[in-house]
């Protein structure tokens, strides 16, 4: 499996404002698989599903079918480090 065409062994990294907030949006392209999506820790409050606003929902882990896309807000840590956000199959 894939993220923007990178594995663990050569990560995809965004520079941020350490402290800032960000919306990641994340697309299930499998046609097969379910994942949830595990934001290293840090809660997020996911705000929109497939486009559409929804109640929004706190939580580290959120689980996305195939084809579906989530919205999820995070505020980055204030330290400065790195935040990991993972997709692991269901």
């Amino acid at each position: 499996y894939f993220s923007n065409d990178r594995t663990l062994d050569d990560p995809d990294g965004i520079a941020v404002d350490a402290g800032s907030r960000v919306l990641v949006r994340v697309v299930n392209a499998s046609s097969m698989t379910v994942f949830w999506i595990d934001t290293g820790g840090v809660e997020g409050t996911l705000v929109a599903v497939d486009g559409h606003a929804v109640q929004p929902m706190t939580g580290t882990r959120f689980g996305i079918a195939q084809g579906q896309r989530l919205d999820i807000e995070l505020t980055t840590p204030s330290d400065g480090t790195a935040l990991p956000i993972l997709a692991l199959r269901e």
